[in-house]
């Protein structure tokens, strides 16, 4: 059992006044909001009717990525702007323009000339991870077919087989993982549920681990600063999680987990139809662990103990006459305690809790006119309120987080050369913070206006320009033009371009919430009580370029990327752990920028069996008082490899899958600790890491998966310094660079219940 039972009990007691205030507000929102969420779904065959895997479909005019067609050739793709010309493309085949009715499509292909379709076979479905040629922006979708080569139990684990994110932890104690993009922290990333801001404020740090990875139907990154229509916070990219909704969820799905360190998880969803116009699905994740992990004997969990549940009700209508809605509404309530192992020689032990509590509601409604269809109107209305208490050793943070935002769009299609999307937008944050005795509370109001135009005079050329402007009531004007660009030498081979600026409010505790598991005195400006900590907004300017070739080694498919990107900060938080037992949060002073440098080549080298590899190097530097300096903990260089293969499906969908992931990490900076042993050589040792696989499918409806992440047991030796003495000043958890627990074996089945097989 969880040794801390009364902070269970005190999230599970929700306040009851707050809850009621929250669904009136939800009640109202729902009559008066109106999101377009277009959805439209169909299936592609080529001239024998047979089912063309891998086929791209996009919504022309729309900066979402394409989707390939599945395994029975069939598609869903959502958009939030209602445009209904769907383009449909598919080597050794004419492109294809269709305009969606919002009925199910059955769409034909026709052979282009003078292409023997016998040796244009396609073996995409193989790739888990689909790169767009199509879409202005470098973008990529990762599909479930990808998040099922590893546990994937949520989103912050959703990149193992990914090269262009990091993931790491952010301290030794609270499990607390990150992401990075492009050498930089993920809070530069504007991350979206369904199109919905939805990791940002209070949820930077936690919010990660709170969307299930078996909810996840497909997610799509973009590099680079995003559409304006999304807001001004994207400054290095994007990522849209796509959940499964009614009509996306085949049926009824069962899913359990768990592993070596005492991890048990239950997720599941069920869709429903209710009539011909609604239709819904619920969805529900959670998890358990009440096992004391000590492998490297330093008397501290190297995992925390948990008890979380996770809650979605999603609800699509349909009306027939032009309206579409799509309401959500989300309950998250997690509670984790880690720390020192309470025995004998530590009767008063140094603990961490971590209790959390966030309501969320969101909702879609858009229109396309009947008889004038080249043009539509929608919204995006999302409400929320997020809890956060945490205590870690004397320390004490406790935050609340109320928020709403509305997103008014009105787009035409001028031709089928032009159309733009113009809107509306407003955003509300109220923050109550406080650490220990110092309290930050504030007020953030944010009133805008975008256009985003695309224009494309030829297949080969599309050009995305738009621009924003909001003013912030705490800092001001913001301006963010953003331009994506893309020229198609072939069919198979694009070049990219991009440039974007982008802005963000800082959320300094939770966006450095591992830096609370140390005895460092926390720095904040003296004018802290002013604007948000006494600090400005970050701003970045973004500058990208990327060059993509699909190609063939014989006659197996194979890839070629490599892409560029610069950020340069014109205001950014230094987080500066540069004096030991301190750390300072200042205004950046001179020059902070990184370079992002990848490169990566995928191929089928046999049937049924793909390879992909990637190399990125980083250059980051920021001005810190000490001088210009790389940033700590930043690896310089990343090799990654993924190999998968298939055995051929039975008559009944059984078959074996075998996955390994390689990822070789090299030395890293480390922070000054003031501890001579540690500060003497301040580069960590280059380290690999082995995740691997093996799932079998016993039809097409049940698979079985056992695997093993850190397969080499790799571990950072005595990852807290000064675990010995929690009092002494230079006790420091949050100085991570490599695995705690070691290697991790995993088991689990997932079962579509009433899937058609």
């Amino acid at each position: 059992m969880i040794q801390r039972k009364k902070n269970i009990t005190t999230m599970k007691m929700v306040t009851m006044t707050t809850s009621i205030k929250l669904f009136g507000l939800m009640a109202f929102m729902t009559l008066v909001s109106t999101v377009n969420a277009q959805t439209h779904t169909g299936e592609v065959h080529d001239e024998k009717h047979d089912a063309l895997v891998g086929a791209y479909v996009s919504v022309i005019g729309s900066r979402m990525p394409s989707v390939p067609t599945d395994r029975d050739g069939k598609f869903t793709i959502a958009q939030i702007t209602g445009q209904d010309s769907l383009l449909i493309s598919f080597i050794g085949y004419d492109d294809f323009i269709i305009a969606a009715t919002g009925e199910f499509m059955h769409i034909d292909l026709i052979p282009a000339d003078g292409v023997n379709i016998d040796e244009a076979t396609i073996e995409e479905e193989l790739l888990g991870t689909q790169v767009s040629l199509i879409d202005a922006r470098d973008s990529e979708v990762i599909t479930t077919a990808e998040l099922c080569k590893a546990a994937c139990c949520n989103l912050s684990e959703a990149f193992e087989t990914n090269a262009s994110i990091d993931a790491s932890f952010t301290d030794a104690v609270t499990g607390t993982r990150q992401i990075q993009m492009l050498g930089l922290s993920g809070k530069y990333v504007q991350i979206t549920q369904d199109n919905i801001p939805a990791v940002r404020g209070l949820s930077t740090a936690y919010g990660l681990g709170r969307i299930p990875g078996t909810w996840i139907n497909n997610i799509y990154i973009s590099k680079g600063a995003g559409s304006v229509t999304n807001g001004f916070e994207s400054l290095t990219g994007q990522i849209n999680v796509a959940t499964f909704n009614p009509e996306t969820a085949e049926g009824i799905h069962l899913n359990m987990y768990g592993n070596a360190g005492g991890r048990v998880e239950l997720n599941a969803y069920a869709p429903f139809k209710v009539n011909a116009k609604w239709s819904s699905i619920l969805l529900i994740h959670s998890e358990r662990n009440d096992r004391e992990n000590d492998v490297n004997n330093d008397g501290f969990y190297d995992m925390p103990q948990t008890l979380d549940l996770v809650v979605r009700n999603n609800w699509l209508w349909r009306s027939g006459k032009g309206w579409n809605g799509d309401y959500s509404l989300n309950y998250v309530n997690a509670v984790s305690n880690a720390g020192q192992i309470e025995n004998e020689t530590t009767p008063n032990p140094w603990e961490v809790d971590l209790n959390g509590e966030h309501i969320t509601f969101s909702a879609k409604t858009g229109y396309v006119w009947p008889e004038k269809t080249w043009q539509s109107f929608g919204s995006q209305v999302t409400a929320g309120y997020n809890v956060q208490n945490t205590s870690l050793g004397d320390r004490n943070y406790e935050g609340r987080h109320q928020y709403a935002r509305v997103n008014l769009m009105y787009a035409c299609q001028q031709t089928d050369n032009w159309d733009f999307t113009a809107g509306v937008s407003g955003q509300y944050d109220k923050y109550y913070e406080d650490l220990d005795t110092l309290s930050f509370d504030r007020t953030e109001t944010v009133p805008g206006v975008f256009f985003e135009n695309t224009w494309k005079p030829s297949d080969k050329f599309v050009l995305v320009s738009g621009v924003r402007g909001d003013y912030h009531n705490l800092y001001g004007a913001l301006f963010s033009p953003r331009v994506h660009a893309r020229y198609s030498f072939t069919q198979t081979q694009a070049f990219k371009v991009a440039a974007g600026i982008g802005h963000r409010s800082p959320v300094i505790i939770m966006d450095n919430v591992g830096l609370l598991a140390s005895n460092r005195d926390f720095s904040f400006p003296t004018n802290y009580r002013s604007n948000a900590y006494g600090l400005d907004i970050e701003t970045a300017v973004n500058l990208g370029a990327s060059y993509t070739n699909k190609f063939k080694i014989g006659y197996r498919p194979a890839m070629f990327a490599m892409d560029f990107y610069h950020t340069q900060f014109t205001n950014q938080v230094i987080v500066d752990r540069e004096t030991p037992g301190e750390v300072a949060f200042y205004n950046l002073e001179g020059e902070s920028y990184s370079n992002s440098l990848q490169f990566e080549f995928k191929f089928e080298p046999l049937k049924r069996l793909e390879s992909k590899f990637a190399y990125r190097y980083l250059d980051v530097k920021a001005d810190y008082k000490q001088g210009l300096i790389n940033p700590p903990l930043i690896p310089e260089n990343r090799i990654f490899n993924n190999t998968a293969y298939k055995t051929r499906k039975g008559s009944n969908g059984q078959r074996w899958l075998i996955d390994l992931t390689t990822l070789w990490t090299s030395s890293q900076r480390l922070p000054l600790s003031g501890k001579a042993d540690l500060d003497e050589n301040r580069d960590t040792e280059d380290f690999f890491i082995l995740n691997s696989q093996v799932t079998r499918d016993f039809s097409n409806n049940f698979s079985f998966y056992l695997g093993v992440e850190n397969l080499l047991n790799f571990r950072q030796n005595n990852p807290i310094i000064s675990s010995d003495d929690t009092s002494n000043e230079l006790f420091d958890a949050s100085v991570i660079w490599a695995p705690v627990f070691g290697r991790n074996i995993y088991a689990g089945f997932r079962w579509d219940i009433s899937k058609k097989k």
